[in-house]
């Protein structure tokens, strides 16, 4: 799954997706957890010129009060591309909300016997990865502000990724920038979103080992 993630700062992001994309402020992070429900970069559908600060851990437009948000929030901050169109909690969302989710790299564990040890992800280019994600908008309970937030999709994962991720072999959604356009366009149809959500090809991807928040070897 993808629970823990690294967010690039403005100018990278800037770079991958032109000067024309006004950016929200946010706060960035060498390693957040998605339990602590930050707000991440992220451009939606409907503004693709436009690069927002979006709550992840996403609540359906249905929940019906404060806790049920809160109790829901903490179950997706991950969506399956398998079952995307049949959970409640997404299926609207993946016919009519899909984003772009900007970050520097993700933090996964591999069990080794009893350890777990820590792997950053990141590109093999110096640029931040661009994951595949759903969104909602969430009307808050006595007057509170509209809430927005999102989810990260995940896919079976990659050669790379079934040797770290060594138990459940999954990986965030990751889009190249040739599918851009197509995941955010509202035409696009079912099945064009499902054969976009497929793990990334190799050789895009290094791992390296993590120890206090810092690299060693390369995996």
């Amino acid at each position: 799954m993808c629970f823990t993630l690294a967010t690039p700062n403005k100018e990278r992001i800037k770079k991958i997706v032109g000067e024309h994309v006004s950016i929200d402020d946010y706060t960035q992070s060498k390693k957040v957890s998605g339990f602590e429900h930050p707000n991440l970069p992220v451009m939606l559908c409907e503004k693709p010129s436009h690069v927002q600060a979006i709550r992840w851990g996403l609540v359906p437009s249905w929940a019906t009060n404060e806790q049920a948000a809160k109790d829901i929030a903490t179950k997706t901050l991950n969506a399956k591309a398998e079952t995307l169109f049949q959970l409640p909690s997404f299926k609207f969302s993946a016919q009519h909300h899909r984003c772009l989710i900007f970050v520097d790299g993700f933090y996964e564990w591999q069990h080794q016997g009893k350890l777990k040890v820590p792997y950053y992800i990141q590109a093999t280019q110096d640029a931040p990865l661009v994951m595949g994600g759903v969104y909602s908008y969430w009307k808050g309970m006595n007057g509170a502000a509209m809430l927005l937030s999102c989810s990260i999709i995940t896919t079976p994962a990659n050669a790379l990724m079934e040797q770290i991720h060594n138990t459940k072999k999954r990986m965030p959604l990751i889009l190249n920038a040739t599918d851009w356009d197509t995941w955010l366009a509202p035409t696009t149809s079912e099945k064009s979103i499902q054969q976009l959500m497929r793990p990334l090809e190799e050789g895009y991807l290094q791992a390296n080992k993590a120890i206090d928040d810092g690299v060693l070897s390369l995996f």
